[in-house]
């Protein structure tokens, strides 16, 4: 069995993605701007317009600039590219969101089933089956992270390593990619989350823009931090269980060529 060194792997995670966050500026200060406009007109356009569903339209954007930043991210971790760029939103990006929302739904749905019979039984609730429903929410949420390996493939443009190699590679180490996951992005949520509710309660008492501002900002860069170290973690995962072995199933090797980045990022996983 190949255990990931989960401790290391996280701690490095935030590390590379802060030492290196003028490279995460490079590569997606494009994205951060059109999501954080997205975030903060959408709402403004949807009351104007008289269309509620327009409200939705900013995590529209918020979703295909993270999916942009995340595949450049990548790339840049595993040296594909010559010289880094901004980032870019065609056909590789396009199957790297919509595996990501087809995972979203596959964990949602014992969700929307428990809502449902809360719903349509609000005299009977249905106890059983709403445990049930539970409990397969957990195991998708924990054995989900077996198949996060597709995303780097994806992003590396490496075909040939899906669903079914990322399950087989990553056996033994469930528990270690939930919990990594969750290390990786559940700080930066609550920093975030923090600094927007600080933003609203000094809103709320009549502060100026110019202090509500800056925390709603610091909320939205601590947002741009969590997709590296998220990003980061999964490329530090893929390089432990694909990389490091140079080849598997006909993979070439992705973390080959001379940079900085590929090199330091390698040699913390092997």
């Amino acid at each position: 069995m190949n255990t990931l060194p989960l401790r290391r792997t996280v701690a490095f995670s935030y590390d590379f993605a802060i030492r290196h966050f003028p490279v995460l500026v490079r590569v997606g200060w494009l994205w951060f701007l059109l999501a954080y406009a997205g975030a903060a007109l959408a709402p403004i356009l949807a009351a104007k317009a008289g269309i509620p569903l327009l409200s939705h339209l900013g995590e529209i954007i918020m979703m295909v600039a993270g999916t942009a930043v995340l595949v450049a991210w990548h790339r840049a971790i595993a040296a594909q590219e010559g010289g880094l760029r901004t980032a870019l939103f065609g056909r590789r990006e396009m199957l790297y969101l919509v595996l990501g929302i087809a995972m979203l739904v596959a964990l949602y749905i014992p969700v929307i089933a428990m809502m449902g019979i809360a719903h349509f039984s609000p005299d009977q609730p249905q106890k059983v089956a709403i445990t049930v429903l539970a409990a397969g929410f957990l195991v998708i949420a924990v054995s989900i992270n077996r198949l996060i390996l597709v995303f780097p493939a994806v992003a590396l443009g490496i075909r040939d390593l899906g669903l079914k190699q990322s399950w087989a590679l990553t056996a033994g180490n469930t528990w270690r990619l939930f919990m990594g996951v969750i290390a990786c992005s559940a700080p930066p949520l609550v920093i975030s989350g923090s600094l927007t509710a600080a933003a609203d309660i000094v809103h709320g008492r009549g502060a100026a823009w110019w202090i509500v501002g800056p925390l709603e900002f610091l909320s939205a860069v601590t947002l741009f931090v969590q997709l590296a170290v998220v990003g980061g973690f999964l490329s530090l995962v893929f390089a432990h269980f694909v990389g490091a072995q140079g080849q598997t199933s006909g993979t070439p090797r992705p973390y080959s060529g001379d940079t900085d980045l590929r090199g330091e990022a390698v040699a913390k996983v092997a």
